[in-house]
């Protein structure tokens, strides 16, 4: 389908404000997202397996905790992020609590929520002694999955019985594989003690 215009006289410029405000505003919630999904996968999904996996090795734990603290930045942002996305205002409004009320007011809200708990839990699984640090890593990995689960298409998609299950799942997977790719490579790469046998956990894990 298609439109006419309509002009008398001279035909005015079309607005190009609002491309003006969309352009940097979706660069910043792509950027917002890549970080809090950095924090969700490579972050919780990493301090489980340190926690579940590594044994006593402690191989990749700065990565991990890094990209949780990018995680714990990020998902508040995002929040304002959707704000002005769903108000249509510039991010010089990124301050104002309209903005921040639309936020949480959205479906992403609950998904911002819930991942700065399970971003929590993965911090304190990696100051915990392992015997708190396994609960709290497998608490943090399942908050990956209703993160995912509680907002976006697949999760709005009917039948929603089936289909928020199935992102729970597919996000926490996602979570346990990627995050425990820098652990064990860096485990690998410096010969640590007790490697090998991370390598055969996870191996025994994801078949």
């Amino acid at each position: 389908g298609g439109s006419l215009l309509f002009s008398i006289g001279a035909p005015s410029e079309p607005p190009a404000v609002s491309e003006a405000i969309g352009w940097p505003l979706r660069s910043a919630i792509w950027i917002g997202k890549v970080l809090l999904y950095a924090g969700l996968f490579f972050g919780i999904g990493g301090a489980f397996a340190l926690a579940w996996l590594a044994g006593d090795g402690r191989a990749g734990q700065r990565f991990v905790a890094g990209t949780i603290l990018c995680g714990l930045v990020a998902a508040p942002l995002s929040l304002g992020l959707q704000g002005l996305d769903a108000l249509g205002a510039p991010l010089s409004h990124l301050a104002q609590p309209v903005v921040w009320r639309t936020g949480l007011g959205t479906s992403f809200g609950w998904t911002v929520l819930i991942a700065l708990i399970a971003l929590g839990l993965g911090l304190l699984s990696l100051a915990a002694p392992r015997a708190a640090a396994r609960p709290l890593a497998l608490a943090g990995l399942a908050g990956v999955g209703a993160a995912l689960a509680a907002s976006g298409h697949a999760s709005a998609a009917e039948p929603q019985w089936l289909t928020r299950p199935l992102v729970f799942v597919h996000g926490a997977g996602i979570a346990f594989w990627a995050g425990a790719l820098v652990p064990l490579g860096l485990a690998l790469k410096r010969q640590a003690a007790g490697a090998v046998e991370f390598l055969r956990r996870f191996s025994w894990a994801i078949l």
